[in-house]
């Protein structure tokens, strides 16, 4: 039998029903990654969300060597739960549910698919710093610091532009110095009655709270890269992290924002990666028409070859660019005759697109 904090601790949050197949996906590819998957202690954070909603979830997860555990905080939050943009709040109050002296957790979103061991991360040595995240590729492409720089000082804060701005994605927990911080208390002070204050919520909170204490983590921890991000990723951001072409190999693939795996724009390896672990689960494969099928397909090699020419030929930071495209040119052959149209601005992915797709200069790292 293993001490409390012999095990590895993981947690997720969720209330919603149609997030449980990402949340499936993403614990059933972080064990299947993991080195002792059976000191793996998985707690599952809930609020709307009842026993009866989480069967499936249960049911795709039982051959799985992790424990698995659920938590409640629905009677906790009830004040807060029907506020507006209070569901991405909650699982900040997780420590109210976990055992008690547990020192290290490690926090994660459900739409991510991890890719590698994650053990590293409760061995990670955090100094002074109450959490370790990776900064967020948003921070100066769309503008995260600038807007939360802006409502700071409304709540009491100074925050610059240019201060670090990480993505609450991913969290490396020192649970010792986050509850010395009282961070839900001091969340409760400052948002109890309305926490649509900020742009992105918790995240910008924790970015106030947590200034200067914070241990930034190479992106290959909590890798987020939109279409929307391809062209305009900003290298400099990482450049302590080393090369881009070993981060844009990541351990979690976050699938941030409206582009999760199982829509239209996803890359065909990031579908295909996504489906491998969803089959096996209560959810299984979708069927989908023939029609819908051919269109899934066909977007997602045009995104797919897309990626490797901006990724790995315009920018240089992919490993093997070349063969990775003959690879897929071999794969999909008539992606090269049709990859024209992911320029026409309207007649294929719509204005921000077109914009995003822009020739831009090769960036230096």
């Amino acid at each position: 039998m293993h001490n409390l904090n012999d095990r590895y601790h993981a947690l997720f949050c969720t209330n919603r029903s149609k997030d449980l197949p990402y949340l499936a996906v993403a614990i059933r590819s972080l064990v299947e990654h993991f080195g002792e998957p059976e000191r793996l202690v998985v707690h599952v954070l809930r609020t709307h969300l009842n026993l009866s909603h989480l069967k499936p979830l249960e049911e795709s997860l039982t051959d799985l060597p992790c424990e698995l555990r659920h938590h409640c905080l629905h009677e906790r939050l009830a004040p807060y739960l029907e506020m507006k943009d209070f569901g991405y709040w909650p699982f900040l109050w997780f420590d109210e549910r976990l055992p008690n002296g547990l020192k290290r957790l490690v926090y994660l979103d459900c739409d991510m698919v991890v890719c590698d061991d994650l053990t590293p991360l409760w061995h990670l040595e955090l100094g002074e710093c109450v959490v370790g995240a990776v900064p967020d590729p948003g921070s100066r492409v769309h503008r995260c610091s600038q807007t939360l720089a802006a409502e700071a000082p409304k709540l009491g804060f100074t925050y610059r532009p240019d201060d670090p701005y990480f993505n609450s994605g991913l969290l490396v927990i020192d649970l010792e110095k986050w509850r010395a911080e009282a961070i839900p208390e001091q969340v409760e002070k400052l948002f109890a009655h309305d926490f649509a204050q900020l742009r992105f919520h918790d995240q910008d909170a924790l970015n106030l709270l947590l200034q200067g204490r914070v241990r930034p983590l190479s992106p290959r921890w909590n890798l987020i890269e939109s279409l929307f991000l391809y062209q305009d990723w900003d290298f400099d951001l990482y450049r302590a992290f080393g090369p881009p072409q070993d981060y844009f190999v990541p351990a979690v693939r976050h699938f941030s924002g409206s582009q999760k795996p199982d829509t239209p724009l996803i890359r065909r390896s990031e579908a295909e990666l996504y489906f491998q672990y969803l089959g096996p689960t209560e959810w299984g494969i979708p069927e989908r028409s023939i029609r819908e099928a051919f269109k899934r397909r066909l977007l997602g090699d045009l995104l797919e070859l897309h990626y490797i020419v901006v990724r790995g030929l315009r920018q240089k930071a992919l490993h093997t660019p070349y063969k990775r495209l003959a690879e897929h040119i071999l794969r999909a052959p008539y992606s090269l005759l049709l990859y024209p149209l992911i320029y026409i601005r309207r007649l294929f992915l719509g204005g921000p697109v077109a914009d995003e797709l822009s020739t831009r200069e090769e960036p230096e790292w």
